[in-house]
């Protein structure tokens, strides 16, 4: 059920509440308005950000949403935030995180086509790979190593893999695609693994790293970024390690593209995980 009309309807309604509490419509006749709301739509729609329940408003804090549905056979609410999407359950108002994060997740893809000259935010970098690094490690080894390479860093990463590339007598046509592949996003990130006390520790190391880069690309998502998780050549390549900064001990685990999505990639079929359980059934709470 569509619950503002059209798509044009929609983005006109669009607020921004920074430091503001409000309440989200669903129509004209649960449109109360609420005391701390802050401000109301100018396009004489309906007051913009108020649901009422039967337990009261649900209050949402500094949001801009651009759709809003209700899923009614499951009692929820769905506020899509650019390409985040939060599930609000009904009519208790709560938070459903997981739906949220099954969305993220779903959406995920891996993706080049990416706005090449749009700037990346320092700030958003920092964000998601302090986010990544939340990532589980045994020991509390926090093995990974982030190298963010953007402007003219990108054609000097693809340098450097060309002269390996060079060394090793390999194509013409693949050193020279060598040298621009990392202009195809504005930022690529360069990702390592610090060696461990023993094979085992190393190996756990690298498992860490990859939890690692997977939640840097959910988290990628999330902010309405696109990504490509890339490996090939450059991992074993001695001058990316050097350009990069990398211990030779380090092992190199992938280069992620990053950049504002200039086209949305088609879904993907993703099969059903085998999933085999073993022992007494669980009961069903």
């Amino acid at each position: 059920m569509n619950l503002w009309g059209t798509t044009s309807r929609r983005r006109r309604c669009l607020l921004r509440l920074p430091n503001t509490l409000g309440h989200v419509v669903m129509g004209r006749k649960l449109g109360y308005p609420h005391p701390d709301r802050g401000k109301r739509c100018t396009n004489g729609c309906v007051n913009c950000f108020g649901y009422r329940t039967e337990q009261g408003f649900l209050l949402l804090r500094g949001a801009a949403f651009e759709h809003i549905d209700l899923d009614q056979r499951h009692g929820k609410l769905r506020f899509v935030v650019g390409s985040t999407v939060l599930i609000m359950t009904s009519p208790a108002g709560s938070v459903d995180p997981l739906s949220s994060f099954e969305q993220v997740a779903t959406d995920r893809r891996s993706s080049l086509l990416v706005d090449r000259e749009r700037v990346v935010p320092d700030e958003l970098l920092d964000r998601l790979l302090a986010v990544a690094a939340t990532a589980p490690n045994h020991k509390r080894t926090f093995p990974w190593r982030f190298r963010i390479i953007t402007g003219e860093g990108r054609a000097q990463l693809g340098e450097a893999l060309a002269q390996d590339l060079i060394e090793a007598d390999q194509a013409v046509a693949k050193i020279e695609k060598a040298r621009t592949k990392y202009l195809r996003a504005p930022v690529v990130i360069a990702v390592a693994a610090v060696q461990g006390e023993n094979d085992t520790m190393t190996a756990e190391n690298r498992d860490a790293v990859s939890a690692a880069i997977q939640t840097l690309l959910l988290g990628a998502t999330a902010a309405s970024l696109a990504s490509y998780w890339s490996t090939g050549a450059a991992m074993t390549s001695t001058r990316l390690h050097e350009f990069c900064g990398f211990d030779q001990s380090d092992t190199f685990v992938g280069l992620i593209y990053l950049g504002w999505p200039t086209s949305t990639p088609p879904p993907i079929d993703r099969p059903a995980p085998e999933v085999i359980r073993i022992g007494t059934p669980t009961a069903t709470p």
